[in-house]
């Protein structure tokens, strides 16, 4: 009976699972049916027919099982290739460490991936940063109603400050409370920010400052709070009448003003001649050196950057800030930054300018009406015209006391006949002026002359 029962098994197992499909699967069915020794042929049969029903359901879900298999191998790619090429930092916090960074949450700080794993989050915030963000941590954790969405700032690696905008999330993941944090790098859009801001700081500079004096000065502090330029910071313009650079704002820690000097071969002089900005390290300046371009003069620097200013194209002058010190450094994106706000700075310079020679213009014309023996007055247009500014001569011409009474009294009035204060009046819209022209005035007392 248990030949029987073997060779019997071995046929049934044989009709239902083909050669080579479902070995395993054959072999566990076989092995099933010939511990069970105990039953009939009958009892065998239905269960090895049970058994077939459920190999055939399983034949037929098998493909669509690898189906499925397979598309979920897809998505987990996609989402594996969309976490990993992201543009922005992905990061998965437990118990305050990283558990999980992608490549561009690394790139962001100058770390590698496995540096981060397991590292403190504290290591990461920057200190200004630290007692804002962990106190946010602690009442999400909490359960309060905290922001997702802020502004923050990171360490990296070399010290950086990265200003950062955070989107945090609290999700149970394997069982444990976790933070899931993506990170934006906001430091260029806060840089373009700051640099339109000042664009337009040093334009309303232009209009409020009393004198150049007081307009550079804003222009230092404006500047200072885009790069290094609080202690080594000048403005040297070019005299065109003298052919020399005056140096009318200088600051720096180990010179003085140097005073106007004629064209030479330093560093300021080459961008002047240029017209170019330059960003001079030790090596940048062995190299104009060499080449005959530049000379030393004054202290060495360690950075020096100089950018010209510009008019319509034409260089005027030249802007300076530099370093002495190896822990100041700057890089071609101040370069880039100081370039770029040298124009709007070079046309306020010219505005202020053209305000003070306007002024000491004014001042040179009161000066000569004031002492001039020729009588000078100025009125407003129309045949109701009134008097605006009038000299010491002309007050004492028409017998006046002073020059507020003169200035109070109705042009037309002056005219010995009203009606030659229109014909004038028609004769200078028509030409433009009046010259040579005889008229008949009256005195304060009536006097005719």
């Amino acid at each position: 009976m248990g030949d029987l029962r073997g060779d019997f098994t071995a046929d049934i197992i044989s009709k239902i699972i083909p050669r080579g499909d479902c070995h395993l699967l054959g072999a566990l069915l076989y092995e099933s049916i010939m511990k069970k020794s105990d039953k009939t042929k009958e009892q065998l049969q239905r269960e090895l027919n049970i058994l077939k029903k459920q190999v055939t359901r399983l034949r037929k879900a098998e493909p669509e099982y690898r189906k499925t298999k397979m598309k979920l191998q897809e998505c987990e790619e996609k989402y594996r290739n969309l976490v990993e090429k992201a543009s922005d930092g992905i990061a998965i916090i437990q118990d305050m460490k990283f558990m999980y960074v992608n490549p561009r949450m690394a790139e962001m700080v100058g770390y590698s991936v496995k540096d981060f794993l397991n590292k403190p989050v504290t290591d990461m915030i920057h200190p200004d940063e630290m007692p804002k963000v962990v106190d946010r941590h602690k009442r999400r954790l909490a359960g309060e109603e905290v922001p997702s969405v802020y502004e923050s700032a990171i360490k990296a690696e070399d010290g950086r400050k990265v200003l950062v905008e955070f989107n945090v999330s609290q999700n149970l993941y394997l069982g444990k409370s976790t933070t899931f944090v993506f990170v934006r790098d906001i430091t260029k859009r806060k840089m373009e920010e700051k640099i339109q801001d000042s664009v337009y700081r040093i334009s309303e500079a232009a209009y409020l400052a009393g004198d150049l004096q007081e307009f550079y000065q804003t222009i230092q502090k404006i500047i200072a709070e885009l790069m290094p330029a609080k202690d080594n910071f000048y403005i040297a313009l070019y005299d065109e009448s003298t052919n020399m650079l005056r140096f009318p704002y200088f600051v720096d820690e180990e010179e003085e003003n140097p005073g106007p000097q004629k064209l030479g071969k330093g560093l300021t002089e080459y961008v002047f001649r240029t017209g170019r900005s330059l960003l001079a390290s030790p090596k940048v300046f062995i190299e104009l050196e060499k080449k005959g371009e530049v000379i030393s003069i004054g202290p060495p620097s360690i950075d020096w950057l100089g950018v010209p200013l510009k008019i319509s194209g034409k260089t005027i002058g030249v802007l300076t800030v530099q370093s002495y010190t190896e822990g100041v450094r700057y890089t071609e994106e101040e370069k880039n930054i100081l370039t770029f706000i040298a124009e709007q700075i070079a046309m306020a310079i010219e505005r202020k300018q053209t305000e003070k020679a306007l002024r000491q213009s004014e001042e040179k014309y009161k000066t000569i009406a004031k002492n001039i023996e020729v009588g000078i007055y100025r009125t407003s247009s129309g045949a109701d015209g009134r008097f605006i500014e009038a000299n010491p001569a002309i007050v004492n011409m028409f017998g006046y006391k002073s020059k507020q009474e003169f200035l109070s009294v109705d042009v037309s009035l002056l005219y010995h006949d009203p009606k030659g204060r229109i014909s004038f009046q028609k004769k200078m819209l028509r030409e433009g002026f009046v010259k040579n022209e005889e008229v008949l005035l009256k005195k304060k007392d009536g006097t005719p002359f």
